[in-house]
Parts: structure tokens; sequence; C-alpha cells
């Protein structure tokens, strides 16, 4: 008996202090599209992180998470819970399973039982409809080529305000995807009425001819709703937390496209397909060719309806024969949209040596593209071009090089006026230096004369022995400077 006692002491503490962690969902039916709501709860012990909601992704989109804790003081025993609140929208119909969730806590791992729910058939804006937001689905063109870029354009209206939108990843097969920029926020007014719209645009290129289709997206987000007074669920910590706004969650899909992709041509190679295709060429015609000088030439290929790394590149129709050295440089490509159509542009931009002198010829340039508005093969042309190489003693007579004697006989002249000025300066100089000189030669013949000693000359007097050497210099006799 006594043991059984001991016992039961030991373990009352494990059941009073063990921690509880459960999960509950406010509704077991919803609709395809129908946000509800999961709640977590736990009680006893608190909670080292989030829980693992991981496993919820496969079947559903999480709209929104928020957390929130209490405590409850009772008979002086106080008692910790924390609550999670998850918004899930269901991705398809069927019976699904909330699969079991886990979070660490001061005591080690607890988790929740699975629970069961069914997705009916429909969807939210069937059952509850959202007045005043649609979301819509076009393309640029339904019967594009092989290997010709559309435009698909996602747009959500609403003439209300929204929050935490939330794009379905575009995942197509058997197609190149990209993004075209960031999405695109504007307003409209229509009726009267002012309307937010948000843009996604991407390049869709299909990579197979036949049937593609282009399933539908979702998007998911939140309306703020205004509360219109507190009512039995005003002490829910989850309302107090959002304010005076409550977030009314929605999501909804864009229609099906099937697109009809026709083949390629056969016999077009490279296979270009758009609806409009030029070339310019950017040349100066008053530019002097000489043999070794190099000259540039430049083109710009502009498309419609075709991506910018689709332009075929034309340095090997530059030349046929070795009369030039040809280098390139790295071309520019750009893309954008107008009015919803791609455009595009490549600038090629090349530097040619011509190698002989006499006329030559730099051929033809053309690109056989396939025009898929009038269904027919189109060519963009640069006719030849026929030009006059001078040799190296000839291209004296060239204006350039006149320009360049008269401009250094120019040269010459003022290096002359320059050297004039110089010699004037120098001679200056050695002008000065000559009567310093002199003056110098001058100064010490007239102390040789007076018989002043020429150490004297070179040592400065001292202002303190001056009148002693004048007294010596009076005892002392005169030399006779003429003693005939």
């Amino acid at each position: 008996m006594v043991k059984c006692f001991i016992f039961l002491l030991f373990c009352i503490p494990f059941f009073l202090f063990s921690g509880e962690f459960t999960a509950t969902v406010n509704q077991n039916k919803v609709y395809l599209g129908e946000t509800f709501t999961l709640d977590l709860t736990l009680k006893g012990v608190s909670a080292k992180d989030f829980p693992n909601t991981k496993l919820l992704k496969q079947a559903f989109f999480i709209q929104s998470q928020q957390q929130a804790s209490n405590t409850t003081i009772v008979n002086g025993t106080a008692t910790t819970s924390t609550h999670w609140k998850i918004s899930l929208i269901p991705q398809e119909e069927g019976r699904w399973e909330i699969p079991s969730i886990s979070v660490v806590t001061s005591e080690g791992t607890l988790s929740t039982e699975p629970i069961r729910i069914e997705v009916l058939k429909g969807t939210i804006s069937e059952v509850s409809p959202i007045t005043g937001v649609e979301f819509t689905a076009t393309v640029s063109q339904d019967k594009p080529y092989k290997n010709q870029p559309i435009l698909y354009t996602l747009k959500l209206e609403s003439n209300q305000s929204l929050a935490n939108l939330q794009l379905e990843k575009i995942q197509i097969d058997d197609v190149i995807i990209e993004a075209n920029g960031e999405p695109k926020i504007y307003d409209r007014v229509r009726g009267g009425v002012r309307f937010d719209i948000v843009e996604f645009s991407y390049f869709i290129t299909p990579l197979k001819s036949g049937s593609l289709k282009i399933p539908s997206f979702a998007i998911q987000g939140s309306i703020p709703n205004k509360k219109r007074g507190y009512g039995s669920n005003s002490l829910d910590p989850f309302l107090m937390m959002q304010g005076f706004d409550r977030l009314e969650p929605f999501l909804l899909r864009s229609q099906e496209i099937t697109l009809d992709v026709q083949p390629a041509i056969v016999g077009l190679s490279p296979w270009i397909p758009a609806t409009s295709l030029k070339i310019e060429e950017i040349f100066n015609e008053s530019e002097a060719i000489q043999v070794g000088a190099p000259f540039s030439r430049s083109f710009k290929i502009t498309g419609e309806g075709i991506r910018a790394d689709q332009l075929p590149s034309l340095k090997d129709l530059q030349v046929k024969d070795n009369l030039f050295k040809i280098y390139a440089d790295n071309p520019e490509l750009s893309d954008e949209v107008r009015h919803g159509k791609i455009q595009s542009f490549r600038k090629e931009q090349y530097t040619l040596i011509p190698t002989q002198s006499g006329s030559l010829v730099l051929p033809e340039i053309s690109i056989t593209w396939w025009d898929s508005l009038k269904k027919e093969r189109s060519v963009a042309v640069i006719p030849s071009r026929i030009l006059e190489a001078t040799p190296i003693l000839e291209a004296v007579n060239s204006p350039k090089a006149v320009d360049r004697n008269e401009s250094s006989r120019e040269i010459q002249v003022i290096h002359q006026k320059n050297s004039f000025l110089y010699i004037i300066i120098a001679f200056l100089i050695l002008f000065l230096m000559a009567a310093l000189f002199f003056g110098v030669f001058l100064l010490r013949k007239i102390k040789v004369l007076s018989g002043t000693p020429i150490k004297n000359l070179e040592k400065k007097p001292r202002p303190f022995r001056a009148k002693k050497s004048i007294k010596k210099d009076k005892k002392e006799k005169l030399p006779d400077l003429n003693p005939t």
C-alpha cells in the first residue's frame, strides 16, 4: 500500500505538468476555393517554435497564420495556453485528411490527431460570390507557330481594397515561360467606379506543335472589411489583434485557354516566325576608305512578335572573300511590350579593315523569315555596297590627308615662332649672366687697387669687432700708389 502511494506521488507531477496539443476545424465540409480555419491549441507547456505545417501545403493554400497566448489563474494556479489560427483553402475537390502536426515544446515534441474533411464541387465565387473582384487570363494570339512567343496576361480587377495577394506558380509543360518584368499595379475608372488592377505578364514560347492547354491558375488574397461593433467574439484574441478591420480571404481562378500551335515551315532555316522584321544599316558615306585603316558598319534588326534572342546574327553575312578583316562587338538585345505586342531589336556593330586597294564589294545581306500574319515567306534585304579603297601612298592626296598636311604645316609654323622666342630668351639670360660676372670682376679689381686683402672681401665683417679693425687701419700707412 505504501509503495502504491509513493508511486502515485511520483506520477502526480507528470499528470499535472504534461502538455496537451490539439487540432480542430470550424467546418468539415468546404467548397473548392472556400476558406476554413484550423485551430491549434497547446496547453500546459511552452512552445519552442511554430508548429510544423509543411505537410499542409500538399493539398491546401495557407492563407494566413496567427498566434496568440494567454494565461489563466484559477485558485492561485496559473495555466498558460498558446493558440495558432491557420486559414486554409483547398486546392482540389474530394476527401482529404489534415495530417498530424507536431510542435517542439519544453517537455519534448507533441503531435495532433489527423482530421478528415470533404471538399465539395464548386468554387467560392459560386457559393459566396465576391462582388467587384474579377480574375481573367488573355493571350496575344491563340494560333501561334512553333517557337513563336506569345504574351500571356493575368489580370486582377477589384473595386475594393486588397491585401495579402499570392499567385500560384505558373507551370506549363512543353513551353518556355519567362516573366515579363514585375507585376504592374494601376487603376482605372469605369462607369464612375474606380478599379484597382494588378497585372501579371509572361512570355510563353511553345516547343511543340498541336493543341496546347494553358490551365487555370489561382490567386488568393484578402479584402479588409470594417467591423460593425463588438459582438460575442469581441474577446477573441485574434480579432483583437486585427484591430478594427477584419480580413475576408478569397481565392479566384482564371479560365483555361487552349492554343492551336502551328508547325514550322519545312525548308526555312533558321526558322524565324514573326509578324514583322526589318533591317537598317548605319554607315558613314563620306568616310574615306584606306588600306589597313579600320572603318565601322552597324546594323539594327527590329522584330515584332518575336524575342530579341531569336533574331539572327549577321556576322557570317558580312564578307565572302578575304578582302576585309572583320571584328564584331557584343550585340545589344532588348525586349518590350507595346500595345499588347512583343517588340524587340538587335543591334550589331562591326569593324572592317581593307586588305587591298581598288573596288571592294560588301555583299548583300538578307534574312528570310516567316510572316505569321500573311502566312507567307518574307525577306529583309540590305543591298550590296561598292567601296573604293585607296592605297597608303595615294592616301596623301585624299581630303583627309590634305587636312592633315595643312594642320602639320600650321604646327611647324607655330614651332618656328616658338623657337625664335626661345632664342631671344636665351640671349637675354646670357647677357644678364655676363653683366653679373663683369660686375663681380670689376669689384674685385677695385678692392685690389685699394690695398684691401681679397680674403677680407670673402668674409662678412662682424658688427661687434668693426671698431677694432678700424683702429688698426688708422695706424697702418697706406701704400704709395705712385712711387715715382
